[in-house]
């Protein structure tokens, strides 16, 4: 299995004239790619969205891997899969009666979110269907919710208020406390398909039974909205409602779609976002949280993937005075690429963000953390969505990828692959030459799982 790499802030060098004396690594990254698993039909688009959680409540989480159909004459379906074994032991697919009026369920497990909504100790599941047709609006999309112990046969349609035409509600999904009540509620995202509809917002449908919400239409900020969303922090302690924020990727700022992201608080108009380089746009393609600066605060980082193509980190809870990262060339100009975080990999105290594709074209990387500049690792496949866990036991976390069959060459089969890294010494040459990194090559040998 072939990387590319760019370790550059791993290499030992003085740099000449400048006065800073830069101190040699003590360990290097191993990185091992392994290809776990290759599904071996084409019929669906398997990998598109990755969750974990424990739906059986014994402990051990279970992968959710989300499956759209390849043709819009079939449905998509949720595969659920144990985690330390990638047995396939269940599935979620839309139950439909041909007298409800609705079709095109192809889009079925776009996105996927889980979590115990209703207090009752189990995980609920919620499955994105954003093309599914409505009685007179097609494309308006719905939610399939599945409360726990999930059982496929037993769910709850969410709908937008007022569905519209190429709305496409349920593309995207987030959780968190939005109204400060103790219950977990879901956002859900309707950004419209591009034409300039009237039906993009979002909506929040509020724990423990969804019967409440609260829509907010995309206004100004044009489509498509909410392409991204994020729970951020509570402002305090004695306040638990946590902002939505919704990215805008093509928002006007009045002169040019240079995006934007809005946070949504319980009341009040959003506060807005804006990328403050003129050469940046795409701002609010994708979102994430952690800690990337090392400073031991939590921090959100925005993606503005267009024009020269930068992160941007803010004070998650401040939203204010961002710092401004330029991308390395590989990683720009990807529109709809998703972030992920990966914790401290490089060992330097601050989180990394994982960049994935936004097309079978581009390939996946490591976007290392800005202490570090343009230094990255670039993977040789693409990658649509993954998740962080650590599935060897070793007490260090892997990354799971996957690269769905509408992001291989042809459309062949889609993989599943794990991102190892452990560390190793330093092997240095004699005094007389310069130090060297010796970074083994990647083996295809998979670690040992854990067992149940």
């Amino acid at each position: 299995m072939a990387y590319a790499s760019r370790l550059a802030w791993l290499v030992p060098f003085l740099a000449a004239g400048c006065g800073v004396e830069l101190t040699e690594p003590q360990s290097v990254p191993y990185v091992a790619v392994i290809e776990l698993a290759e599904f071996s039909d084409t019929f669906q688009d398997y990998g598109a969205a990755l969750v974990r959680a424990d739906l059986t409540g014994d402990g051990f989480d279970e992968l959710l891997i989300g499956s759209p159909a390849t043709a819009p004459t079939d449905f998509g379906v949720v595969l659920v899969c144990a985690l330390e074994t990638f047995e396939v032991i269940g599935a979620l697919f839309p139950w439909t009666d041909p007298e409800d009026g609705t079709a095109h369920h192809e889009e079925f497990g776009r996105s996927i979110a889980a979590g115990d909504w209703n207090h009752d100790g189990w995980i609920d599941v919620a499955v994105g269907d954003p093309r599914c047709d409505l009685p007179g609006a097609e494309s308006a999309g719905e939610v399939w919710y599945y409360p726990g112990p999930v059982d496929a046969a037993y769910f709850v349609r969410l709908r937008a208020e007022t569905p519209a035409a190429g709305a496409r509600f349920g593309a995207t999904l987030a959780q968190g406390d939005f109204d400060g009540d103790g219950w977990l509620d879901l956002a859900v995202a309707a950004p419209g398909d591009g034409a300039g509809g009237s039906g993009e917002c979002l909506t929040c449908l509020y724990g423990p039974d969804f019967t409440r919400s609260e829509t907010r239409d995309a206004g100004d900020a044009g489509s498509p909205f909410g392409v991204a969303l994020a729970a951020l922090p509570a402002a305090s302690a004695s306040d638990a409602t946590q902002p939505l924020l919704a990215g805008a990727p093509m928002a006007s700022d009045g002169s040019r779609a240079a995006g934007g992201a809005f946070a949504f608080r319980a009341d009040g108009d959003p506060q807005r976002l804006d990328p403050s380089n003129p050469s940046d746009a795409g701002f609010g393609a994708a979102l994430e949280l952690g800690d990337f600066s090392a400073r031991g605060a939590r921090q959100l980082a925005v993606l503005a993937n267009a024009g020269g193509g930068a992160l941007y980190l803010y004070d998650a809870c401040q939203l204010g005075a961002p710092r401004r990262i330029a991308l390395p060339a590989p990683f720009a100009h990807r529109g709809g690429a998703p972030i992920c975080r990966l914790t401290d990999v490089s060992r330097d105290g601050a989180d990394e963000l994982v960049l994935l594709s936004a097309d079978r074209d581009d390939p996946a990387g490591l976007v290392f953390s800005p202490g570090h500049g343009a230094a990255h690792l670039r993977l040789d496949f693409a990658a649509a969505a993954a998740l962080v866990a650590d599935l060897d036991a070793d007490g260090v976390d892997e990354l799971l990828l996957s690269t769905p069959t509408s992001f291989t060459p042809g459309g062949s089969y889609a993989y599943l692959r794990i991102v190892d890294f452990t560390w190793q010494e330093v092997v240095k040459t004699t005094d007389a030459q310069r130090p060297r990194l010796v970074i083994p090559g990647v083996t295809a040998q998979p670690p040992p799982l854990r067992q149940r």
